[in-house]
């Protein structure tokens, strides 16, 4: 991959990150942008972290997907030993 092209996604990224952290309006909201497997890298930040719930959003656009959740939603929930919640996002 590109280095310009991972740099420009990276600070992409963190401009989402900080532009929804202060959309809350809540200092005690803190942001974290990880590299690598996003299954792992949830787990380990929420080992790190000691966090008492995992939260995320899914979406499914076809029937197979709404059968077999998406790869990063199922390893997370085969490995973690914190429980998960996870929010349904739908389009409207």
């Amino acid at each position: 991959m590109d280095i310009e092209l991972v740099n420009q996604r990276r600070e992409m990224t963190e401009d989402y990150l900080k532009t929804a952290a202060d959309h809350l309006a809540d200092p005690s909201v803190s942001t974290y942008l990880a590299e690598g497997d996003a299954a792992r890298a949830i787990l380990d930040y929420a080992d790190e972290w000691n966090a008492d719930l995992i939260v995320f959003g899914t979406h499914s656009h076809s029937v197979l997907e709404k059968l077999f959740m998406g790869t990063v939603a199922s390893t997370i929930l085969e490995k973690t030993k914190i429980p998960v919640f996870v929010v349904p996002v739908k389009k409207e």
